[in-house]
């Protein structure tokens, strides 16, 4: 029996386009596709954790001998390279195999261990190019700075000084982010306090 799997994250491609890459390799029937999605946490969606492949892990252990595992990317079937291959191991050691959509490839106990290190590293390759995209977006968007944190400007000084030595009602943190400066930048310039 043909099983599909899809694993939804923020960084890959979504759920219904890993459907309809399923759905290229003949599999269509909706109960025998497993989906982890994100969990629900209002706005932004949390990451995934290996805990949560909850669906992959019910897969694997679901599957028996003659059956084949549908993805649309190896990648989509862990985490990180050792979760990958994992799964895998699982679904090749009860006489499973395991069809890669995306790049026309299918694994089973037939094929070489060099050849399944590849199909491993190019999926771990995959997601790290997902999380650099994902970050490059991040760090685009101008929301997240990066560098060092500026010093204080010629006309700020005399402010953050009487601010850093008599303001008590402040702590040493609230005095750095009121002036968005590290707390080192105000020891090293007006002394401990």
């Amino acid at each position: 029996m043909d099983y599909g799997y899809i694993r939804e994250d923020r960084t890959g491609p979504g759920i219904e386009d890993q459907r309809a890459t399923i759905a290229c390799a003949g599999l269509t029937d909706a109960r025998a596709i497993f989906i982890d999605r994100l969990p629900e946490t209002g706005v932004r969606p949390k990451r995934l954790a290996t805990a949560n492949l909850v669906e992959r892990n019910r897969l694997v252990e679901t599957i028996g001998s003659g059956d084949r595992l549908v993805v649309s990317a190896m990648d989509r079937l862990g985490l990180s390279a050792g979760d990958i291959l994992a799964a895998i191991a699982r679904a090749v050691s009860v006489g499973a195999s395991v069809y890669d959509v995306s790049a026309d490839r299918s694994v089973d106990r037939g094929t070489p261990p060099d050849v399944l290190g590849a199909v491993v590293e190019q999926a771990q390759t995959q997601l790290y190019r997902q999380h650099m995209s994902a970050a490059r977006g991040v760090l685009a968007s101008g929301l997240v700075r990066r560098g060092r944190k500026p010093s204080l400007s010629v006309s700020d000084r005399p402010l953050a000084e009487l601010d850093w030595h008599e303001n008590h009602e402040l702590t040493q943190t609230q005095v750095a982010k009121k002036w968005q400066v590290s707390v080192n930048t105000l020891r090293r310039a007006f002394g401990n306090r």
